[in-house]
């Protein structure tokens, strides 16, 4: 088994039996939004998501936003969700489905993507090494 970039973090490390067909059945994500990333060790795009993903497991914990990830070495379910590069990525609904995430991999889009996903009234901003979550203007 490949080590995992995400061992001793808040970034949930799935595995094949957190997953039903192409839905998150894992007890702990279940009924919470989130962000799946199926990655690559070898990946150097992978690489350079893993402190965005650990900055983001730390800052949205507080909001029960989950950040998870599937190693695909260490799982089949990157085959049977068809991805065909790494990193993808995908953000969770509340029931465990999976929704393709399209936008760019930097952290303002990741979170942008996010207010728009959970449809939140709150909605969070990277400023300096601080994640700052605010209401929407309605």
């Amino acid at each position: 088994m490949t080590n995992n970039y995400y061992n001793d973090t808040l970034v949930v490390e799935l595995v094949d039996k957190d997953f039903s067909g192409n839905k998150i059945i894992n007890k702990n994500i279940l009924g919470n939004y989130g962000l799946l990333k199926c990655y690559a060790p070898w990946c150097p795009h992978c690489k350079n998501l893993i402190n965005i993903l650990m900055f983001l497991a730390n800052g949205l914990k507080k909001n029960n936003f989950k950040i998870t990830s599937v190693n695909s070495e260490n799982s089949t379910i990157c085959d049977k969700l068809g991805i065909k590069g790494f990193p993808t990525l995908f953000l969770i609904n509340l029931d465990g489905t999976l929704k393709k995430f399209n936008g760019d991999r930097s952290i303002e889009n990741i979170l942008a993507e996010i207010c728009k996903h959970t449809n939140s009234k709150t909605c969070c901003r990277k400023e300096k090494d601080e994640l700052i979550c605010e209401l929407k203007n309605q």
